[in-house]
């Protein structure tokens, strides 16, 4: 078999080295790409790749996909797949596959961080303190977490994670999922809600959708104006799923107390954005993936399933069932 070539599409990460080293070691040849040097490094030797790493967001046109006749598998460096030419791979006969563990505990952290620091009002009295206000009974109108109740919209994986930890700290929590069976949310002692309902009732409602076509939009005016004046949204999970500029309306207007951010209609957030500027709301981003051992597994299994596919096997996160030659 001639040298496979694994051709990675990259404008996030500056650092390789890892899949680097391991393509090195079994002998295979590694090339990165960035949306600059696209289209002269597919010219060069980017159409002839065995296989495709494809980062989140990074689109590969159409017609410079439909070129590459060895391709094997495309396999995305993270959760989301939404950016990839799934059907088209699918009848060429080539895998696609992502990593959709590796970063569970990492955005379920993330997601109660962000909730702890509207629920203990820690902005408020970091600002107090500095101000040279020492006043604690400005904050009797917290609460505790047995009196709360946290509304999770998608009960996957992640949604899960963040249920249990959240009924670890007392908090009491509904979710909506409409593909998620009664056994799971008795399982987990967690309160089925329709979707109207837990936007009424939650205190906290975090969301973990994935990016599809129906969920684009999901969140809109309609049911972000049903959240309590004391409401406050999370989303670590895409920015697709929010109507941005419904929520920043009731975010400026007051009608809800606020919202945490880790991800965005268009990201980077734009210099001008006015979330940038609204002191209710926090922003981060989108990080909630990131720790040290997160990237690591991440980049781990990325090559595990590129060398799986190549080599003939089915990867072990397979997104499709492809026609054709490399289907195992």
């Amino acid at each position: 078999m001639a040298q496979p070539l694994v051709w990675m599409l990259d404008d996030e990460w500056d650092d390789h080295s890892q899949e680097e080293r391991y393509f090195s070691q079994i002998g295979w040849r590694f090339l990165v790409s960035t949306s600059r040097t696209l289209k002269e490094d597919y010219r060069l030797e980017g159409r002839q790749a065995d296989a495709l790493i494809q980062q989140v967001g990074f689109r590969l046109p159409t017609s410079l996909f439909e070129g590459m006749p060895n391709l094997k598998i495309v396999c995305v460096p993270g959760v989301g797949y939404d950016h990839v030419h799934v059907e088209s791979a699918t009848r060429r006969g080539i895998w696609v596959s992502n990593i959709p563990d590796y970063c569970t505990d990492e955005v379920a952290d993330h997601t109660v961080a962000a909730l702890m620091y509207f629920h203990r009002d820690l902005r408020g009295m970091d600002e107090d303190v500095r101000k040279g206000i020492w006043d604690p009974l400005r904050y009797v109108k917290n609460r505790r977490t047995a009196e709360t109740m946290v509304g999770l919209v998608g009960f996957g994986r992640i949604g899960r994670r963040v249920a249990a930890k959240l009924a670890a700290l007392g908090f009491r929590v509904a979710a909506f999922d409409r593909t998620v069976g009664d056994g799971m949310f008795r399982e987990m002692g967690v309160t089925r809600l329709p979707i109207e309902m837990l936007m009424e009732k939650c205190d906290y409602v975090s969301l973990h959708l994935p990016a599809t076509p129906e969920t684009e939009g999901m969140l809109d005016a309609e049911l972000l104006g049903k959240m309590p004046s004391h409401g406050v949204l999370i989303n670590t999970s895409r920015g697709s799923v929010v109507d941005e500029a419904a929520l920043v309306a009731l975010l400026v207007r007051g009608k809800i107390r606020g919202a945490a951010l880790d991800v965005f209609q268009v990201e980077p957030l734009p210099a001008d954005h006015v979330l940038r500027r609204l002191p209710n709301v926090l922003l981060s981003p989108h990080a909630a993936y990131v720790t040290r051992e997160s990237i690591d597994e991440l980049k781990q299994k990325v090559c595990r399933e590129v060398t799986l596919a190549v080599e003939g096997h089915k990867p072990v996160y397979a997104l499709n069932r492809p026609q054709g030659s490399h289907r195992a």
